[in-house]
């Protein structure tokens, strides 16, 4: 029994060029949204009062209590408890 060998994968000409030509597009693309987003977020520097209400909202929320602080919880947070046994 012969076992004839596979056609080879010769793709046709336009293809090729059709492929590289997508996908340098698509590079260019995504890099331009990237310069784009990265341009936009440098123009909002500087615009958010450091006194205003965002500011305000920051600052209460940095210096709140702990999550296991917030609620009661009846298994408490066990990181706290190991940590209060290696004392």
């Amino acid at each position: 029994m012969t076992v004839s060998e596979p056609t080879p994968d010769v793709p046709r000409a336009g293809t090729s060029i059709l492929r590289r030509v997508s996908f340098a597009i698509t590079a260019v693309a995504l890099t331009a949204t990237f310069a784009l987003s990265l341009a936009g977020i440098a123009s909002t520097q500087g615009s958010i009062e450091p006194s205003g209400r965002a500011a305000t909202l920051a600052a209460q929320q940095s210096t709140s209590d702990s999550v296991a602080d917030r609620h009661d919880c009846p298994h408490g947070d066990r990181r706290s408890r190991s940590a209060s046994r290696r004392v």
